[in-house]
């Protein structure tokens, strides 16, 4: 099975405290390719918690190439 490449809108609390955790954790299943959200506090944040891209828009997360986008 190969894995699934994920994006996810959003790097709220329940994104930082739930969502993106327990992608990584499933990393057998899941590559969190990027985050997309409007704040860079929170976009540098996320891409250094998680080693993955954190972009500002929608439009930059789904030019990454995605299979499902978590919203």
């Amino acid at each position: 099975m190969s894995r699934l490449r994920i994006g996810v809108v959003g790097g709220g609390m329940i994104a930082q405290v739930e969502h993106l955790p327990n992608l990584v954790a499933l990393g057998d299943r899941f590559e969190l390719v990027g985050v997309a959200d409007p704040s860079a506090h929170v976009r540098a944040a996320i891409a250094e918690r998680h080693a993955t891209t954190a972009v500002p828009t929608l439009e930059d997360l789904l030019a990454l190439e995605l299979d499902p986008l978590l919203v």
